[in-house]
């Protein structure tokens, strides 16, 4: 019941501060977070950590910034993007 406990805690309470951090520290926002690693496939251990995977996007300022008569933009990529949503898909 301990182990139950713990995995409600880090779900509900400490991932979700740490995902807010990230944003706070990094100027992003998460669209979408999903646990990743042994603990999704069942092969964790007792010293296993917590892999979570996200995407994020900067505010459109950082993607596009206006300075003088020129345009300059940026991007990203947005494969990662893909490969996860295709894996999701495929569940």
């Amino acid at each position: 019941m301990e182990q139950l406990e713990q995995i409600r805690q880090m779900e509900t309470i400490v991932i979700p501060a740490h995902l807010r951090e990230v944003e706070c520290e990094y100027g992003v926002k998460i669209l979408f977070a999903v646990e990743s690693g042994s603990r999704v496939w069942g092969f964790e251990s007792k010293n296993s950590d917590w892999d979570v995977s996200f995407i994020y996007v900067h505010k459109p300022e950082w993607y596009f910034k206006v300075e003088g008569r020129y345009l300059q933009h940026e991007g990203y990529p947005a494969k990662r993007f893909l490969y996860y949503l295709r894996g999701i898909l495929a569940c």
